[in-house]
């Protein structure tokens, strides 16, 4: 039931419009997607509840992937956060079993966590610090970011495709190894946790 729920957070929501995505670039860029990039597809291609993500087009013809955050969700993080921190003080008041919890010291940890993940500089810092702990791993790759068309609130990178690792059947259908898959997975983890001391989750 848990595994149900969790993969229902991967699942598109409704986009935000293309209008607004184009303001986005230009107020985070300092010009429009059409200058930017050679091509910039103006719908996009998945969206989550903090932002969406267009496939675009470098003018060297490299594919990459342009996340852009939804307008105002800082605000409204913020504000959704602060309620649930103001709830969690009242409960802690009115109950023991609450207060030895510490349920207002774990939602103060998660909201700091939540807004710090709303800066991309933190994203696009982890990725080139990965990339780089990874390099000598064979089967390993992170997408490139190019930090001039990226900032706190619009991140590009290199587009890169895919098979789901849930996903058997595609593996087996591209001719993918999935012992191989695995191994390959189990040297990054290893070196990330106890070599590198840097642990991804993507």
């Amino acid at each position: 039931d848990w595994a149900t729920e969790l993969s229902r957070l991967q699942d598109a929501v409704p986009p935000f419009p293309s209008d607004q995505v184009r303001e986005r670039i230009i107020e985070e860029l300092g010009a429009p997607p059409e200058e930017l990039y050679a091509s910039f597809e103006p719908q996009a291609f998945a969206a989550a509840s903090t932002a969406q993500v267009h496939r675009a087009v470098l003018h060297d013809g490299t594919a990459v992937a342009v996340k852009v955050q939804r307008p105002n969700i800082s605000k409204m993080m913020r504000a959704d956060l602060g309620i649930m921190q103001n709830a969690a003080r009242v409960v802690s008041t009115r109950s023991e079993s609450v207060r030895a919890l510490d349920l207002v010291g774990m939602l103060e940890q998660f909201s700091s966590g939540v807004l710090e993940e709303l800066d991309y500089r933190g994203e696009a810092y982890n990725a080139l610090r990965l990339s780089e702990n990874m390099a000598n791993l064979p089967g390993v790759h992170v997408p490139a970011v190019y930090t001039e068309l990226s900032t706190s609130a619009v991140i590009t990178q290199e587009f890169i495709r895919g098979v789901k690792v849930s996903d058997v059947e595609a593996l087996e259908k591209a001719g993918l190894d999935r012992e191989e898959i695995a191994r390959n997975a189990l040297r990054a983890l290893i070196k990330q946790l106890p070599v590198d001391g840097f642990f991804h989750a993507d």
